[in-house]
């Protein structure tokens, strides 16, 4: 059934062996699923079919995970992979490239110290009008309230929100250390 409706290449349904094996391999939860690996067989994403789905042309292919993005209903299901610091915006243009434009140089920053430390980095968000938003709100109890910081780290089902809500560089990077420090309370 699946198999009809995917513009890739993938294993017949009924190679359950190789199925299997790749499966556990990749941590595979869920069909249909495009691993996109590297040539050296590094895995580039588990979440290329999200990855396609938002860039059919293959524009930013072989889509490497970008350390910040809009929080919409193609995003959203990287919640799930690693903690993510979301700046939660009013939504105006003014507000939402402010966010971007601070929360960018940090999170490129993150991604290479944990890639130089072979460590998982959080990776970050900010909101500007997606129906994910509120979807994202209701489930972790947050307030309506912008600007707000959180982390949300749903694979330790954990959240934290900042007490300081203001989107400075300052006010980021130190929110990012006491997480990364231990020393935020849920």
């Amino acid at each position: 059934e699946y198999f009809a409706e995917m513009p890739w290449l993938a294993i017949p349904f009924d190679d359950r062996k190789r199925k299997e094996a790749l499966s556990a391999h990749f941590e595979v939860e869920g069909i249909p699923t495009l691993v996109i690996i590297d040539p050296e067989g590094n895995v580039v994403t588990t979440n290329g079919r999200m990855a396609l789905g938002a860039d059919p042309e293959g524009n930013d292919f072989p889509w490497v995970p970008k350390p910040c993005n809009e929080l919409t209903g193609a995003s959203g299901s990287s919640l799930n992979d690693s903690a993510v610091l979301i700046a939660f915006t009013s939504g105006e243009d003014s507000d939402v490239a402010a966010a971007k434009a601070v929360l960018e140089p940090i999170a490129d920053a993150e991604a290479a110290a944990a890639k130089a430390a072979g460590d998982d980095p959080v990776f970050f968000m900010y909101t500007a009008n997606d129906d994910m938003i509120d979807m994202v709100r209701d489930f972790a109890k947050l307030k309506d309230v912008a600007p707000q910081l959180v982390i949300l780290d749903i694979p330790n089902q954990a959240k934290y929100v900042a007490k300081e809500h203001n989107l400075t560089s300052e006010n980021v990077s130190q929110f990012l250390a006491d997480f990364k420090a231990g020393k935020l309370n849920e």
